[in-house]
């Protein structure tokens, strides 16, 4: 990970974006565009992250897990255009501005290999869209199966709205700040549950209340995420590493998908000793309700005492589950599974004061 990239840039929206899994394709050039909500104002150097490899299990794993190095394919041509709406037209081409990649239009992507754009001076005002398209051929490339954010692909009837296009791992900027935050999870993270586009879950909700003067926001939530990838110590590590406080909330998919009880603390402490020995301020929340049964409650129960108990070493521990349960049944995911924007909004009212202490 390029140490001097995350010097000079921090990430400009709240959306959670990276290397979900991979999708196959007939090798011949697939054109897309990506639209991401910023939250900053102002003229700043623009530059896109990209990572050739995945962060996390893709639901059973079957077409990829944590730490895949994608094989190589051809970035042809990429572009960026600032837009009040976020959806494509045939014809708004000439409002786009090509972005480079070491002084080329094209790029030749290396298995595994992690990369970033040519910086590109933009204005932009809060609210606004960041549309990136990419123009891309290979077999096998990254995507983002699960977007919350619109995404869309160009075939010979037009654009239509498919997540099969790699995406950049972060939208970033020149705005230099005093703290980076940084909400490490699932798809609960991510922001499945609110609806789409809504910017409405809980990590952006919470980033409105504790506000932005001086202080930079990544959300790195992906769908099927397990504590268990993350404590690999792989590139979605590294990435949450860049960050001065990290907000950890896993566990729902290591319950899931049959860890233990000893797995899953076990993989937390690997988590918070990583991030404490990198120097990050660590929030450890509890792993939210999930209507869980049997055995699958019993770890949920035993994992969460744990978490209170704060014996593994974070700075601060915040109990999700205790207000998005209900106060007879803590099992029971009152505002769903994903929390709905409801339940975001109460999380992210109790989450914001404990946040703000560590900032």
């Amino acid at each position: 990970m390029d140490s001097g990239f995350f010097r000079k840039y921090t990430s400009a929206t709240l959306a959670g974006g990276g290397s979900q899994t991979v999708f196959g394709s007939d090798g011949g050039p697939v054109t897309g565009r990506i639209y991401n909500r910023v939250y900053v104002d102002g003229e700043y150097d623009f530059s896109f992250l990209f990572a050739n490899v995945t962060d996390s299990t893709f639901s059973d794993g079957s077409r990829s897990v944590r730490n895949m190095k994608i094989p190589p394919w051809r970035l042809i041509s990429a572009s960026v255009a600032v837009s009040d709406g976020c959806e494509p037209a045939d014809g708004d081409e000439a409002g786009r501005t090509g972005l480079l990649f070491g002084g080329s239009r094209s790029k030749f992507v290396g298995e595994g290999e992690i990369f970033c754009s040519d910086p590109v001076r933009l204005t932009v005002r809060k609210g606004q869209y960041l549309s990136v398209g990419i123009t891309c051929a290979g077999g096998l490339m990254p995507c983002h199966e699960e977007s919350v954010v619109p995404v869309f692909v160009k075939s010979e009837e037009g654009w239509r709205s498919c997540v099969h296009i790699p995406v950049p791992a972060m939208t970033a900027c020149s705005r230099q700040v005093k703290t980076r935050v940084c909400f490490w999870g699932d798809s609960i993270t991510q922001g499945i549950g609110a609806p789409k586009n809504s910017y409405l879950h809980y990590s952006a909700r919470t980033a409105e209340l504790v506000g932005f003067d001086g202080i930079a926001y990544w959300d790195l939530g992906l769908g099927f995420a397990r504590a268990d990838d993350a404590a690999t110590c792989g590139v979605w590590m590294e990435k949450a590493k860049t960050n001065d406080v990290v907000s950890v909330c896993f566990g729902v998919n290591d319950i899931n998908k049959g860890f233990s009880a000893g797995q899953l603390k076990a993989n937390i402490r690997t988590i918070v000793s990583e991030l404490k020995k990198a120097g990050c301020r660590v929030l450890l929340q509890t792993v939210p309700p999930y209507n869980h049964s049997g055995e699958k409650l019993e770890i949920w129960h035993e994992v969460n005492r744990f978490i209170r108990e704060g014996s593994v070493g974070a700075d601060a521990v915040f109990d999700c589950a205790a207000v998005l349960g209900d106060p007879e049944m803590p099992q029971k995911a009152v505002y769903g599974g994903h929390p709905n924007a409801e339940g975001c909004r109460i999380w992210a009212e109790g989450l914001a004061p404990v946040l703000k202490k560590l900032i």
